[in-house]
């Protein structure tokens, strides 16, 4: 979900006045193209145009902007629930905004009260359904939702005395696409991972344990619990894993001393070294981890590792049990852009990398 529609995108790309005459005009010349159709990749704010077959084909590299035709659509034809705490959150943060979008078409400065954001997200989900008011509030408090960094103020209403903030409303027209967005997002980025299998990449997946002092049957669940998580959400093809390693160590001195023992409780394909050797015979390798820290948070060694390794053309850091996202990044990017390696120079605390 972003805060640009489609028309306004068409006027953008054709460096055009939004106005009614020019949305008419614009589309029309678009519709005379045929089988394509305005989209985005990385920043809605850069639109362009691309063919209908390719944007069906890759839905999480091409993304559509939103619609009121799209809306109503999506609304009489599906009943979405949000599945779970991360989504809820995403979807409260993209509907009410405490700063200014610059976007009159898609947002109204209205107050709003907790009770108003909580009915909001009881329609789209059940998770809240035994809740009050003030375990409500709590909750948002504990995900640091974007509205309650509006300071609240006091006022009368129906001769009440109430609490509300102002923020920006995403409209009512737009509001299940953004649920859409949001729920459909797992099943589109799955889609791209198969899309990346026919171009003839090899998915492989990594997990890695910190050193800690839990014992074998601790170490090996947290593991399992990982690699599950990389195969049932990236689909890959293998797997390997550092039993004992910091999130620091340079990639190609892990597991120098092998773990045969954790190793073959594990459905996997090996250590890091064995990765090392398997990526050597492949062509095209698209490296899947839980995580920033989930992988290294060596920028520096990492950028080597990608030169060394000229295989990986591809990272995919998994974030979804935290953000409700997948990051795609070319190796080519990491060892070129500084700005996106320091990503992975991250020290505050990652998120429980087993988490479903």
């Amino acid at each position: 979900m972003v805060s640009i529609t489609r028309q306004q995108a068409i006027c953008m790309f054709y460096c055009e006045k939004y106005n009614e005459e020019n949305i008419v005009k614009l589309s029309k010349r678009i519709e005379e193209i045929e089988d394509v159709d305005i989209c985005y990749m990385n920043d809605p704010a850069s639109p362009l145009l691309q063919c209908q077959k390719r944007i069906n084909q890759n839905p999480f590299m091409y993304n559509l902007y939103p619609t009121e035709d799209s809306n109503d659509e999506k609304s009489a034809s599906l009943e979405i629930k949000l599945q779970n705490q991360v989504q809820v959150a995403q979807f409260l943060n993209l509907t009410y905004l405490s700063c200014d979008p610059g976007n009159e078409e898609m947002f109204d400065r209205k107050d709003v009260t907790v009770n108003e954001v909580m009915d909001t997200a009881m329609k789209f989900s059940a998770f809240f359904d035994n809740y009050t008011i003030n375990a409500f509030g709590q909750w948002c408090g504990r995900k640091k939702l974007d509205f309650l960094q509006v300071q609240s103020k006091r006022g009368g209403k129906d001769g009440e005395r109430i609490t509300t903030r102002s923020l920006y409303v995403l409209k009512d027209k737009f509001i299940h696409d953004a649920v859409y967005k949001i729920t459909s997002y797992l099943p589109r980025y799955q889609n791209y991972v198969k899309s990346l299998k026919k171009e003839g990449y090899v998915i492989i997946g990594y997990a890695r344990k910190s050193p800690s002092v839990d014992c074998k049957f601790t170490q090996k669940r947290c593991l399992q619990s990982m690699c599950d998580r990389l195969k049932e959400r990236s689909l890959v093809d293998s797997i390997f894993v550092s039993n004992y390693c910091k999130a620091a160590e340079p990639l190609a001195d892990r597991d120098m001393k092998k773990n045969e023992d954790i190793l073959a409780q594990l459905n996997v394909a090996g250590d890091m070294q064995d990765a090392l050797q398997f990526i050597a015979e492949k062509s095209k390798i698209c490296l899947v981890a839980l995580d920033y820290a989930g992988l290294t948070t060596n920028t520096a060694d990492l950028k080597q590792f990608l030169r060394n390794n000229e295989q990986i053309k591809k990272i995919i850091v998994d974030r979804l049990p935290i953000s409700n996202e997948a990051h795609v990044y070319e190796s080519s990017e990491l060892i070129e852009e500084q700005e996106i390696l320091k990503l992975f120079d991250c020290r505050k605390r990652s998120y429980q990398r087993s988490l479903e």
